[in-house]
């Protein structure tokens, strides 16, 4: 009679271990769904109203405990099972001498190989969020800087919208401030890809490249509350198969340089910032191309 018994202790122990995986298995949803509705979702409406929709159901967040005692209980379940039917030692080995190690044991060496890596990965990611910025990259301001011209461009500009009755300095201003704003928020998301038709093949390798540089060296490049204080068109040329505009870029950026894994500061200030003055070369073949940015330089 000893068998049958260790077969029904064996497939009480199964059910046990199986009501306990699934109980640790299914999402807080699928028992609100057993549970059956609310009774406020399953009121009817008034005669003439609308339905109303269904009240909106809370979901729990996931415990992050719910891993461990899945598993603590499949082990623990699963040893004695595993004890009961092939009569492998349950007992723990520093209760006994010498081998073979007890389910115990491998349960609770498992389980404490299994909290270290969580305690490490916490501290991992703990030590990884410490310093890391903000990220506020550039909001463009309410009161847009207009676009001023100088008097050494003003007969060029006059060619300029000769030859193309569309072409006005509001319009080109307007271009040139999102210009600006797109590629410095572009240059902070290390994504270039929407820059391209705005900027030159060789302006956009330019930057492409610096990127790569930047991410060989595990640093992070930022600039940030871009704030314009002038915008100067300085020179404009039409000539056959080419036009050419020149704009001065002044104003301030907190422009600084981080770690990539510590984001500890490497260069720049994250509070002062920088003056910026910068000339930036925009061109066209013709009228009804569109304008593309070619360098930019500092002055």
């Amino acid at each position: 009679m000893a068998r049958p018994r260790r077969w029904l202790a064996a497939a009480v122990l199964f059910s046990l271990w199986a009501a306990g995986w699934c109980a640790a298995t299914l999402e807080p949803a699928v028992l609100s769904r057993w549970a059956g509705p609310p009774s406020a979702s399953v009121a009817a409406a008034p005669p003439g109203d609308p339905p109303r929709p269904p009240a909106p159901t809370r979901e729990l967040p996931p415990s992050p405990w719910r891993g461990l005692w899945r598993f603590l209980t499949g082990g623990f379940l699963a040893g004695l099972l595993w004890s009961t039917i092939f009569g492998y030692p349950l007992y723990g080995h520093w209760l006994s001498e010498g081998f073979p190690l007890g389910l115990l044991d491998i349960t609770v060496a498992a389980t404490a190989v299994y909290g270290g890596y969580v305690a490490v990965q916490r501290w991992w990611e703990q030590r990884a969020a410490i310093g890391r910025p903000t990220p506020r990259f550039n909001r463009p301001a309410q009161n847009p800087v207009p676009l001023e011209v100088e008097k050494t461009a003003q007969a060029g500009v006059e060619r300029l919208a000769a030859q193309d009755p569309q072409f006005t300095l509001e319009s080109f201003g307007h271009l040139v401030r999102n210009l600006i704003y797109e590629v410095h928020d572009a240059w902070n998301h290390q994504d270039l890809s929407p820059l391209h038709g705005k900027l030159s093949d060789n302006l956009l390798g330019f930057l492409e490249m610096g990127l790569k540089i930047l991410a060989l060296r595990r640093e992070i490049s930022r600039l940030e509350d871009l704030s314009l204080k002038r915008l100067a068109l300085v020179q404009a040329e039409a000539e056959p198969g080419r036009q050419t505009v020149t704009v001065w870029v002044e104003g301030q950026v907190l422009d600084y340089v981080l770690q990539s894994q510590t984001y500890k500061l490497l260069a720049g200030s994250m509070s002062y910032p920088a003056e910026l003055r910068e000339s930036w070369l925009f061109e066209r073949p013709d009228p009804a191309s569109p304008w593309l940015l070619q360098d930019i330089q500092d002055f």
